[in-house]
């Protein structure tokens, strides 16, 4: 293998590293923003119908199941980019 060869192939290794966190950075981020849209959703309901804090932990435990169903669609759609 030239050197030349070598350099590319540390690389495509770097690259593929950095990639991979990328999708943990956003995989962590799809998730805390779920919660945190849920939370800010339900507090902003709990005010103005004076429910508190009823609407905003229901809004959480939605923002906590939308994130996930996120964060499986970006594995799913990752795990065919292999």
């Amino acid at each position: 293998m030239t050197m030349n060869g070598r350099v590319r192939e540390v690389a495509q290794k770097d690259w593929e590293n950095v990639k991979a966190l990328g999708t943990i950075f956003s995989l962590g981020a799809t998730l805390a923003a779920g919660v945190l849209v849920g939370y800010w959703i339900g507090s902003f309901i709990d005010r103005k119908l004076h429910t508190d804090p009823w609407f905003t932990i229901g809004m959480v435990i939605i923002g906590v199941a939308a994130g996930f169903k996120s964060v499986y669609d970006i594995m799913v759609s990752n795990k065919g980019g292999e």
